[in-house]
């Protein structure tokens, strides 16, 4: 996963690490942004630098320009429910869990989110994404 510090302090700002490390976006969605765009430049341009000035904005105006997230669980439960398009953070524990603990797509089975559909007739494209990063072969090194 790629990680981004500070080397000078930015001051007043909840979207930083007690360590320095950078609150560009809830893991989860990071995740699914280098699955489709590993390139160290897009990287920069599209997640880098928005972060970078909604911290000049924020320091100026003290409101942030694109929204934020809520901190902690609560913000990881957000970006769980847009990635998985529902309303029910629970909904969406059970269709990462889906994931987490199926080695295969399998449309025919009834969807996790709890709509009474079949996976192919409700949560399709999001799963089989998710089941197709699980091809890509990748080395993380940890610092």
């Amino acid at each position: 996963m790629k990680k981004v510090f500070e080397t000078k302090t930015i001051n007043n700002f909840s979207h930083k690490y007690a360590n320095g490390k950078l609150c560009l976006m809830v893991d989860l969605e990071l995740y699914i942004w280098l699955q489709n765009a590993p390139s160290l430049t897009r990287f920069f341009a599209e997640i880098v630098v928005p972060y970078l000035y909604s911290y000049k904005f924020y320091s100026i105006t003290g409101e942030m320009p694109f929204g934020e997230r809520s901190h902690g669980s609560e913000g990881v439960g957000e970006a769980m429910k847009e990635i998985f398009n529902v309303n029910d953070v629970l909904a969406a524990g059970r269709l990462l869990y889906y994931v987490v603990h199926n080695n295969k797509y399998r449309g025919h089975h009834l969807c996790p989110c709890g709509s009474g559909k079949n996976i192919r007739n409700c949560h399709a494209k999001i799963l089989k994404e998710f089941f197709d990063f699980s091809t890509y072969e990748y080395k993380l090194v940890e610092e």
